[in-house]
């Protein structure tokens, strides 16, 4: 009499994942997040709410500001030096890049707007002398800094949605 060899059952669980697949699985599942600490989120907060404020007063010529836009022209550097310290304490400097970008975004914008206004007024003296690469150029880097932004979800930091 012939011996039949059945395969044994396959569990649930392991069906359709290779061994890798299910060793991965089996390793992220045991991963836990833990919660920032809290001198991180606070340094995070502080560097954008600085970089905005030092984009906003560095667009103005220094002729036009205040004693008081100039003081917090500087505290606002202080502040970006002091929340950069705090994340690169904790080897966390990641946390900083949608604010980095929104900082750029924010000075390209205005180097655009300078352009376009720089170039309708050449057009209107000698339209061969408008530099139409500069400003494409702007536009493109705007762009970039947008598609960073909204892939990290953090429109916010330029007023988007």
């Amino acid at each position: 009499m012939a011996t039949e060899i059945v395969p044994a059952p396959a569990r649930a669980e392991n069906q359709g994942m290779s061994l890798a697949d299910r060793l991965a699985h089996e390793a992220g599942s045991y991963v836990r997040r833990a919660p920032l600490p809290l001198a991180v989120v606070r340094a995070v907060a502080q560097y954008e709410a600085a970089t905005a404020r030092y984009d906003e007063l560095d667009a103005r010529p220094a002729s036009d500001l205040s004693s008081a836009e100039f003081d917090a022209f500087q505290g606002a550097q202080q502040t970006i030096a002091e929340a950069f310290g705090v994340l690169a304490a904790h080897g966390r400097l990641d946390l900083i890049a949608p604010a980095e970008a929104a900082s750029r975004y924010r000075r390209t914008f205005a180097h655009c707007r300078d352009l376009s206004v720089s170039c309708s007024a050449e057009a209107s003296v000698d339209p061969a002398a408008v530099d139409f690469d500069a400003l494409f150029e702007a536009q493109d880097e705007m762009g970039h800094r947008r598609h960073q932004l909204a892939k990290a979800k953090r429109l916010d930091l330029i007023g988007g949605a």
